[in-house]
């Protein structure tokens, strides 16, 4: 039986790193509309997050876990 909670909480994890690392570059180089925080200029994170998530996901599974 496959763990999907761990799957899941390991896309979350990724997602959450992607958009950190978005905004720290934000307040590294000084750019306004990602040091704001207005939710609405902001939603083009959502995809961002998603496909990082997917990806970490998928790296995880391919590099790390030796188990198919």
């Amino acid at each position: 039986m496959k763990n999907y909670i761990k799957d899941y909480f390991i896309r979350l994890c990724f997602g959450l790193l992607s958009i950190g690392v978005i905004f720290g570059l934000g307040h590294a180089f000084n750019i306004p509309s990602l040091k704001e925080g207005d939710i609405g200029r902001n939603l083009w994170l959502v995809p961002i997050a998603i496909i990082s998530g997917w990806g970490g996901w998928y790296l995880y599974r391919k590099l790390i876990k030796t188990d198919k």
